[in-house]
């Protein structure tokens, strides 16, 4: 769909949609039915509210929430009103949290009851936050010292919104902070343009349709679910938002929402996959899709089999946009991430930043061929920005190489950044977290593979004289100040780490070393971790 640029904006994908079909079905979540035409209805309640309660156009607001309806529709709210959204982690506390909230300087924050406390554990180190909107019902008043506090069901008053300027589609829709990699968690600066072309690139590589049903259970905080629900808004279809992934009740789940395509991680497929289910229960589905960035090439063919539906696979970043897909009209090989779409170019540059040849690796840079299909920056770090870009090429840190064929195929990571289950995490913020803890001199964090896809956290701390390192009061103490996703697997406590010249650790010669019988495995010694 290719919409006249002044009209690529989120607000106008909603009024287009409402104008070209208000009374279909757009979401369903916890149970709830919403057409086009209720969601703005919602969406200009809070939209309002938060006018009504100083939040201006270009203003920064925080967005700290499960997947609900309320969530997606206060997203949406601070976009149709001009100002931009901080989607929050839910899993972030400790430094990660306060890092977040004090680096975008959001002044007010949305927030479901549920993550209260990791708000009060920092609230003493939050620079610029002054006002909390709950999204819970009403109950009993929080008290949160020097802080605002209002409710969802207060804010909202009549389903007309005021007249407000329209928005641009280089306007600054959301800041998504990803994981870092030798620094701080960097803030994703996405304009509303970009987000259009979210909508309109998955939508055409998985070729939804007005009957389309597509069901995620991933976090609405990340850009894949933000570009699930853009890509059912621009296609006619309905989006299931689910709470979580949960292996136990994944496929109860998508068959009772009749879904035709769903979203998930190669870790996720890997899991069910590898989990029995009912004898002849494998295909009792509507599932024609499986949206699936990054799954193995040994296991697309065998779960396509199983489960009766065709995998697209893709190559996408928050900072850019869907880069690569697979085609649904075409074989392609397993494993790959398919070919660059037309709006990108894709380059696989060597040691010397030439240009590879073909099956050769090297790192994958990207170039857009449209204005606004990717970020516009990384909020506040001028520097990171301009250390990403050279010559208009987007340097992604990540090694690819492409066959004769075109085809693209990953191959590893060269930033030092990990990926467990999904989730970006940052090193230098575990390394943060790991060496607040008393007897360690020093430590470093770093990926090591996983059995399920994608990496595990490791982490080599070295002990300060005449001190010994406990790993499980170690694990103890990061507990309440890492996210989940974030948390060490592996501990190995060693003399010294290897360094360069200049005192800098040499972490791919840890990763080299990977686990050993020496290394500590906190998965081998509990087994209380939730599986789902």
């Amino acid at each position: 769909m290719n919409l006249p640029r002044s009209q690529r904006t989120v607000p106008d994908l909603l009024t287009r949609r409402v104008a070209h079909g208000g009374e279909t079905t757009l979401l369903l979540c916890e149970g709830k039915q919403f057409s086009a035409e209720q969601v703005e209805a919602e969406v200009n309640r809070i939209g309002q509210g938060l006018i009504e309660l100083g939040v201006s156009s270009g203003e920064r607001v925080g967005l700290m929430a499960s997947n609900k309806p309320e969530t997606v529709f206060c997203w949406l709210a601070i976009l149709r009103i001009g100002a931009t959204c901080v989607p929050v982690n839910t899993g972030l506390r400790g430094l990660q949290l306060s890092y977040v909230l004090n680096h975008s300087a959001v002044q007010l924050l949305m927030i479901e009851k549920a993550c209260l406390e990791q708000i009060k554990d920092v609230e003493e180190n939050l620079e610029a936050l002054k006002t909390l909107v709950f999204l819970d019902e009403k109950g009993s008043q929080e008290v949160l010292p020097g802080k605002s506090i209002h409710f969802l069901t207060d804010i909202c008053g009549e389903y007309e919104l005021d007249p407000c300027a329209p928005v641009k589609p280089s306007q600054l829709a959301s800041i998504l902070y990803t994981g870092g990699t030798t620094g701080p968690s960097k803030g994703v600066m996405s304009s509303h343009c970009q987000y259009y072309w979210w909508a309109v690139l998955m939508a055409r590589c998985l070729e939804l349709k007005p009957s389309d049903i597509w069901y995620t259970c991933l976090p609405f905080f990340h850009i894949n679910a933000q570009g699930t629900f853009l890509a059912g808004l621009i296609s006619g279809g309905a989006i299931v938002l689910d709470k979580k992934f949960s292996a136990s009740q994944y496929w109860e789940r998508v068959r009772k929402s009749n879904a035709t395509v769903t979203s998930m991680l190669g870790t996720m497929a890997h899991i069910l996959h590898e989990k029995k289910l009912p004898q002849d229960d494998d295909k009792v589905h509507a599932v024609r899709k499986f949206f699936c960035p990054g799954i193995q090439g040994h296991l697309q063919r065998s779960f396509e089999r199983r489960f009766g539906a065709s995998v697209v696979n893709a190559y996408g970043m928050t900072e850019l946009n869907c880069v690569t897909s697979t085609s649904l009209s075409s074989k392609t090989p397993p494993g790959s991430m398919g070919k660059t779409l037309d709006e990108f170019e894709v380059k696989i540059l060597g040691g010397s930043g030439q240009p590879v040849s073909v099956g050769r690796s090297g790192e994958m840079v990207v170039r857009p061929r449209y204005p606004l299909s990717v970020m516009s920056g990384y909020f506040r770090m001028p520097e990171e920005t301009k250390a990403a870009w050279k010559e208009g090429w987007f340097h992604t840190g990540d090694r690819a190489y492409r066959d004769s064929e075109g085809n693209l195929f990953f191959v590893d990571r060269t930033k030092d950044c990990i990926r467990r289950r999904g989730e970006n995490v940052s090193s230098f913020e575990v390394e943060q977290v790991v060496n607040d803890y008393s007897p360690i001199l020093e430590c470093a964090a770093y990926a090591v593979p996983s059995e399920l896809g994608e990496d595990d956290v490791m982490v080599s701390v070295v002990a300060r004289p005449g001190m010994v390192i406990d790993t499980l009061q170690l694990i103890n103490w990061c507990r309440p100040r890492l996210a989940a996703f974030a948390m060490p697997r592996y501990v190995a406590v060693v003399e010294s780490l290897p360094k360069t010249p200049l005192g800098r650790v040499r972490k791919f010669k840890l990763r080299e070393r990977g686990v050993t019988k020496f290394c500590w495995d906190r998965e081998s010694v509990s087994k209380k971790e939730p599986k789902d």
